[in-house]
């Protein structure tokens, strides 16, 4: 067994033993994720490795003899902060059949099992990754420069060390247990990490992977090559109605995805929406830092924080708030981006408080003047002083002046522009994130492409459908099964006889090509999606050496053009 550090995330809270058991008919009716055979020592003494079972029921881990045991061992991923340290074994003993193992520890308590398919060990990897704090920070990525600073510590520029993919690393520097904020600062960072564990939609910044280092915590997310709302607006002083509005209407959607979550930003400003600009010149907003966060879980809120500026006078008063504290700050940037100074201003900061908690602001300026009374009346509106009085999120979204500048069908279309690299983004698979292997198991297996779709909202509505949902309730007609009787490629010269047998080739190569039609739009995505989840779950089940995958959307009729080929030694 290896040793277990201790951590920042263990918990006084933690069962006497590392599993918890539970009778399996005391477990929700629902599949496994995914579930595999695993090697686990019977006893110190013998040292004897035994088969066991292994399954992910998300978010619940559960470790069984049998299958058909009434009795579970289990825990629960969401419930503390696990971590994990993946192995590969550099086993000198050429008949040794264990080359991969997982340490899970917390709270001084562990688990550690073996695994002989590197298959499987990629797959168990990319589950932990989610839910977990990993510790190979070094070997996945390499540092480069620093790209934002501030009082929790820096963000670094990360670079994979095998696909070269850029990521953002946001390093929190940790305080010694004796420092009186230690605990305060270990309940943020827990809570700052549960939050950006649940968002996924792509106007907010997305969080990869959590590491956990000596004296650091390392928050691996999405790099935005972009500025900040801030930085532009001092380029540019003050933008236009119509490009206002489409900054305003994505912001107002991303808090309707935020509240469907229950979750208040609290500290929403110019310098935390991030501006990402596509070829054609159009942008998307990205909402960025959850370090003040929090969930509302229908309890009171009354701490007292934000920027000032930007907080809503009911936080200032020390009175309770909701998500229209978040409504108010948009107020204030809409303030900003339209006549291109703060709405409240002072030299002095107790005299900033005070104008920003009783809402006092000129509307008598230049540039305020020529604005229409649509956008001064949601102006006004969202920086009302009673929150009981202000515009509620869902009068806001469907707001005249919105609709006006922006109708339904051009906004739809600006953003389908805007969030096209969004929607079709690559994602990186596990395969390619090991950075050491034993040579005698042969190269890693790569997808050179691939497919990850963003979520989707319904049209006419607030609410959000995430592609989880899409995939869940989507009745679809592709029969996705007949996506796997491929064909050889006709330049291998390969017959279908000769590639059953396929026993004095050493490569062959697979082609599949298809135009598909689905019956609307959230249908085609979900489509997309469910394809790129089968091909990747084809790659990950067979020995291939390389795979290359391509979608491409066929004009306005919701079809989709895919191809890839696989290549397999056999």
């Amino acid at each position: 067994m290896q040793p277990v550090q201790r951590s920042i995330f263990d918990s006084e809270n933690m069962y006497s033993s590392f599993w918890k058991q539970i009778a399996d008919s005391d477990m929700p009716d629902q599949p496994s994720t995914y579930e595999s055979q695993i090697f686990v020592y019977n006893s110190k003494k013998t040292r004897k490795l035994e088969p066991f079972l292994l399954r992910l029921q998300i978010p619940f881990l559960i470790y069984q003899k049998n299958k058909d045991d009434k009795y579970l061992q289990c825990i629960d991923l969401n419930e503390f902060m696990y971590k994990v340290k993946p192995t590969m074994i550099n086993n000198t003993n050429p008949s040794s059949k264990y080359h991969f193992s997982f340490l899970i520890y917390v709270n001084g308590k562990s688990f550690e099992f073996f695994i002989k398919d590197k298959t499987v060990f990629y797959k168990w990897l990319s589950y932990f990754r989610k839910f977990c704090i990993m510790t190979n920070l070094n070997d996945v990525y390499e540092k480069h420069k620093t790209i934002g600073t501030g009082g929790y510590g820096e963000v670094l520029l990360l670079e994979d060390r095998i696909t070269k993919e850029k990521r953002a690393g946001k390093f929190i520097n940790l305080i010694s247990e004796q420092n009186p904020k230690y605990e305060r600062q270990k309940v943020m960072l827990i809570n700052e990490i549960k939050m950006l564990r649940k968002l996924n939609h792509p106007n907010l910044v997305k969080m990869y992977e959590l590491y956990e280092l000596d004296n650091k915590v390392c928050i691996v997310m999405e790099y935005l090559e972009g500025q900040s709302l801030y930085t532009y607006l001092r380029k540019i002083k003050s933008l236009t109605e119509k490009d206002t509005a489409f900054i305003i209407k994505q912001l107002l959607l991303t808090l309707g995805y935020l509240e469907s979550l229950d979750i208040i930003h609290r500290d929403i400003k110019l310098e935390n929406i991030m501006l990402i600009t596509n070829k054609s010149g159009i942008f998307t907003t990205k909402l960025i830092d959850f370090g003040l966060s929090t969930f509302h879980r229908k309890r009171d809120i009354i701490k007292k924080c934000g920027t000032a500026g930007y907080v809503a006078p009911e936080v200032l008063n020390n009175e309770l708030y909701d998500f229209k504290a978040d409504l108010f700050s948009i107020g204030v940037i809409l303030y900003m981006c339209l006549v291109g100074r703060p709405p409240f201003y002072a030299e002095d900061y107790d005299d900033l408080l005070e104008k920003n908690r009783n809402c006092t602001f000129t509307l008598k300026s230049g540039r305020w003047l020529q604005l229409s009374s649509e956008v001064k009346h949601l102006t006004t509106s969202l920086l009302e002083r009673n929150p009981a009085k202000r515009l509620s999120l869902e009068n806001a979204i469907t707001h005249v002046w919105l609709q006006k500048q922006l109708p339904e069908v051009e906004y739809k279309k600006l953003l389908e522009i805007a969030t096209e690299q969004n929607i079709l983004r690559m994602s990186i698979p596990d395969e390619k994130r090991i950075s050491r292997i034993p040579s005698s198991m042969g190269q890693i297996s790569k997808i050179t492409s691939s497919l990850d779709i963003a979520n989707k909202f319904e049209s006419g509505s607030t609410s959000f459908v995430t592609s989880t949902h899409l995939l869940e309730n989507n009745n679809t007609p592709l029969k996705l099964n007949s996506f796997y009787k491929f064909q050889p490629s006709k330049e291998m010269g390969v017959s279908t006889e000769s590639l059953n047998s396929a026993k004095t080739h050493k490569r062959m190569s697979f082609v599949k090509s298809q135009t598909l039609a689905a019956p609307n739009k959230r249908s085609l995505y979900a489509s997309l999606n469910r394809l790129h989840t089968r091909v990747h779950e084809f790659h990950s089940q067979r020995d291939l050496e390389s795979s290359k995958f391509n979608i491409r959307i066929i004009g306005k009729n919701h079809k989709f053009h895919f191809s890839f080929t696989l290549k397999r030694c056999i």
